[in-house]
């Protein structure tokens, strides 16, 4: 829920200050969140404990509502994190476009991306051991706290907005078109914080009004939803069937841990061919498959089978987020790659959240309670949001303005783009100049 409006601040504080102050206050945002939840935790007085902790989060664990009925609390930072994660994760392409070269940008996003991954699986898979009774839960956070301060002290030290020098022949164009708006004189009265924010809406404006990028998104946000869908209910899936929830943490980290597998397995391959639309039609197709094989694990008395499934799930649908963040980059270029990330990222939670709220009450009835049967309401209207999401992989075109437009930069041969964009960079566009782009060009209409 908050990650919508964090969305919107990352955008704001990207366009206005730059890579590294948007780094900066996702780090102290980070600090803030734990550092409330540390100090809430060991509050004795329960009213005054609850209400520092909703200053610090939204959401509750799996089964609150029976721990809160033991009288423990058992909220999760998320309101002052959830301001604070776009401005890590939407920003993944962005970065990539500017310090990376062509032949580097994927495997870059692909890292970016994995660290979560890594970061969550470690986390699902030392909770069960570190927290076995509530009392044990400032456990989780005590050692957060001086990791965050350590890696906000290292990015105050080390980070920058951007190279001396643009490291491709898109990134120089970029550049140059943010340089000439930066120029620009501003209407009387308008402030750089208003005219900032209006470029932004003016991108994701642009975006939401191009066909090829909302069906890409679309088919994203469905699929990549179903993953965290299950994240989140693992223990209402695994549980009748017998399960502990140590098997559910372990389900967890064996997704997260195959989905980082995944991730590095396609990243050769793409950065290799950059056959962005085929790659993405691949593993949804994949994405669907495990889909279908975790819904049909979940049986008794085969934890190995349901740790298969969850493994065959992680590594299908873990490319989709990398491949997805730089398929978006390539057909809405010259756009900046954060406004499309954005846009992919706060679909994605929305469409988790409504996935979640539907699934819950019938994994609450029928066979699921009992898991007598892989045939159940919950499977069903999983299996009809997988289609879907496939579907809306299909439909995405071919669109490579990014590449189309390096090829002709470069004079490069390989580039495997479309001469859509190309038609619109005017002759004499070098590396390391000032490239003039027409203003025709339908994703410029609105800067």
């Amino acid at each position: 829920m908050w990650y919508c409006p964090g969305s919107v601040l990352a955008l704001w504080v990207m366009e206005r200050f730059g890579l590294r102050v948007s780094l900066l206050a996702g780090f102290a945002s980070q600090v803030l969140m734990i550092s409330l939840s540390v100090g809430a935790l060991r509050i004795p007085t329960p009213h005054a404990s609850y209400w520092v902790l909703w200053a610090g989060q939204v959401r509750r664990q799996l089964r609150a509502a029976r721990r809160l009925e033991q009288g423990h609390s058992c909220w999760r930072p998320q309101v002052v994190g959830s301001f604070g994660q776009p401005l890590f994760l939407n920003n993944v392409a962005r970065l990539a476009g500017d310090w990376f070269p062509i032949n580097e940008r994927d495997m870059a996003v692909t890292v970016s991306v994995v660290a979560r991954s890594v970061g969550v699986m470690l986390i699902s898979a030392a909770a069960p051991f570190l927290v076995t009774t509530p009392a044990q839960i400032p456990r989780l956070y005590d050692w957060q706290l001086p990791a965050w301060l350590l890696l906000m002290g290292l990015s105050l030290w080390v980070c920058q907005d951007r190279p001396p020098t643009p490291p491709s022949a898109s990134a120089a164009t970029q550049w140059a078109l943010k340089a000439a708006a930066a120029a620009a004189p501003l209407p009387e009265g308008t402030s750089r914080n208003w005219a900032a924010l209006y470029v932004a809406w003016a991108d994701a404006r642009a975006l939401l009004t191009h066909a090829n990028f909302v069906y890409l998104n679309l088919s994203f946000s469905i699929l990549t939803g179903i993953g965290w869908t299950f994240l989140t209910i693992v223990g209402q899936i695994l549980e009748p069937c017998g399960y502990s929830n140590m098997l559910a943490g372990i389900a967890n980290a064996t997704f997260m841990g195959f989905n980082a597998l995944g991730c590095f397995a396609a990243a050769p391959v793409v950065e290799a061919t950059r056959a962005y639309v085929t790659m993405q039609r691949t593993f949804s197709y994949l994405t669907v498959g495990g889909t279908f094989f975790v819904l049909a694990a979940a049986v008794p008395g085969r934890p190995l089978l349901v740790l298969s499934a969850w493994s065959v799930l992680g590594f299908a649908m873990g490319p989709l987020t990398p491949i997805s963040f730089e398929h978006a980059a390539e057909m809405t270029y010259p756009l900046p790659a954060n406004s499309s990330t954005t846009l992919l990222n706060i679909l994605s939670n929305l469409v988790g959240f409504v996935q979640t709220v539907a699934l819950t009450p019938l994994l609450a009835s029928g066979p699921s309670v009992t898991c007598s049967s892989v045939v159940t309401g919950a499977a069903g209207l999983t299996l009809a949001f997988a289609g879907t999401g496939l579907l809306f992989a299909l439909l995405v075109q071919k669109e490579y303005n990014r590449q189309a437009a390096e090829g002709v930069v470069a004079g490069d041969p390989w580039t495997s783009g479309d001469d859509s964009y190309a038609a619109r960079i005017k002759p004499g566009a070098l590396p390391g100049g000032s490239p003039e782009v027409d203003e025709r060009a339908p994703l410029l209409s609105t800067a």
